[in-house]
């Protein structure tokens, strides 16, 4: 049957799809927190200085 490879080939590639995609996405929102979490630390310090 040659049908047994490409079933394996689309699932490994539906597989490696995803997890690049989950990565780039935790990749965004851990930057996400981060920029938010700078922000507000450089908010209070600018608010504590004045």
């Amino acid at each position: 049957m040659l049908w047994h490879p490409l079933v394996a080939a689309a699932l490994i590639g539906a597989a490696a799809a995803g997890g690049v995609l989950l990565h780039i996405g935790a990749v965004s929102v851990a930057a996400l927190i981060g920029w938010l979490v700078a922000g507000a630390a450089g908010g209070f310090a600018v608010s504590g200085s004045t």
